[in-house]
């Protein structure tokens, strides 16, 4: 990876995540119209296949993944990629519906339907999409640790089809214009069994996720300092002043005239292994670059 002397840019990240993006939309989109197409062949009639949680799942880390793929263009322009905390929640929010969608099928489908379940379009649906986004969450959208609440919130989605499946089917009835139990939830368990086994499957799940994302998260984090630490190794403070400089000067030629961003994660981990400096102090050094360029910038244009 490109970088300073001091720590390491991610722009690596930053084209992984243009990848990853561009192969889970195309594919979620690709499979879901090659799904519905088939469903035309078969049955003209059949509306159930956009009420079908796997279906919109797809659907929905399509749009996720639009939103980090945004990010990932700036992250490669730029040459840091950086993901909002919002951003994290919602591609976090896509993924889990996606786990959900694979271990629903592996737990409760495969013994019924069998390996029609996960061939064909089924296994993009199924199986590649949910560990494609998965795969990506864990190691591309690593940016920062996460909380049991906002994990909470990242259930959401969920929960809302599941309440809505619930209404559709039980409360209204197919015969009445609802939904068919096409997962037969309701033909294996009663109500209340199948209230308590969404809820505990949903935060599970949920929880396995938050779990593995704050591992990888903190393994980079580690990864940072230790970057930082063997950089540092022997060189004195006028190296350290000299090196934000540049590197802001770096940056933000390849910003937007008035659009400064500050590393300021890096910065925090080398004010903290760098006992001469305050953070204060080092952001200082890295935005006079900034502005030096900026400023240069502005006179060659006018």
């Amino acid at each position: 990876m490109k970088g300073t002397h001091i720590f390491k840019l991610d722009r690596t990240r930053s084209i992984l995540a243009l990848i990853s993006c561009a192969i889970v939309t195309s594919v979620a989109f690709l499979s879901t119209v090659q799904g519905a197409l088939r469903i035309v062949r078969i049955d003209a009639s059949d509306e159930t296949y956009f009420m079908m949680f796997t279906i919109l799942s797809n659907l929905f880390i399509l749009l996720c993944d639009l939103v980090v793929l945004t990010y990932a263009i700036d992250g490669i322009r730029k040459k840091r990629f950086r993901l909002p905390k919002w951003g994290v929640l919602v591609h976090f929010s896509g993924t889990l519906c996606l786990t959900i969608t694979m271990a629903v099928t592996l737990i409760f489908i495969i013994p019924v339907k069998g390996i029609d379940a996960v061939t064909g379009v089924n296994f993009w649906h199924h199986i590649f999409n949910p560990v494609a986004s998965l795969l990506m969450f864990i190691f591309i959208c690593n940016e920062r640790m996460l909380k049991l609440n906002e994990m909470v919130i990242t259930t959401i989605p969920f929960f809302v089809y599941a309440i809505l499946y619930g209404i559709m089917v039980k409360l209204v009835g197919e015969e009445k214009g609802g939904w068919k139990d096409v997962y037969q939830v309701f033909e294996r368990f009663n109500w209340p069994i199948a209230i308590l086994l969404c809820v505990v499957f949903g935060f599970i799940c949920g929880g396995i996720l938050l779990l593995i994302h704050n591992v990888s998260t903190q393994v980079r984090y580690n990864y940072i300092i230790k970057s930082i630490e063997k950089n540092l190794n022997d060189k004195d403070d006028d190296f350290v002043e000299k090196d934000l400089y540049k590197l802001g000067r770096n940056l933000q030629s390849h910003s937007d005239r008035f659009d400064i961003t500050i590393p300021i994660d890096a910065l925090k981990i080398l004010a903290e292994k760098n006992e001469d400096y305050t953070l204060e102090q080092l952001v200082e050094m890295y935005v006079k670059g900034a502005l030096d360029e900026f400023v240069e910038g502005k006179a060659k244009q006018e």
